[in-house]
């Protein structure tokens, strides 16, 4: 099953984005919240994601991502986690879907 992002609600550069299948998604507030329910700033239309799946915050200068007891988890570089301050190249892994965190992002 594959899962694609259904909408996502952001306005060319940004000092973090997540990276989709090439598609760059900047991270642009304080708090985004991941999940399958429509109520997200990022929505991925896939039954193995949470509705509320995660929630990325800055925090301090740094992007920290939480798992929002997912069913199936949250992964960063291969490790489930709870809460982790995200760096560039990290992989992320929401339940089967990939997103990779950079920083320095120029979205067209």
């Amino acid at each position: 099953m594959s899962a694609q992002i259904v909408k996502h609600k952001f306005p060319p550069f940004w000092d973090a984005c997540l990276i989709f299948h090439n598609q760059v998604i900047p991270l642009d507030r304080a708090v985004i919240n991941l999940g399958r329910n429509d109520g997200n700033d990022l929505v991925f239309e896939t039954p193995l994601v949470s509705r509320r799946h995660a929630q990325i915050r800055l925090e301090d200068g740094e992007f920290v991502l939480y798992d929002m007891r997912s069913r199936w988890g949250t992964r960063v570089n291969n490790q489930l986690v709870q809460r982790v301050v995200l760096h560039a190249g990290d992989e992320i892994w929401l339940a089967s879907v990939p997103l990779r965190f950079e920083r320095q992002c120029v979205v067209e």
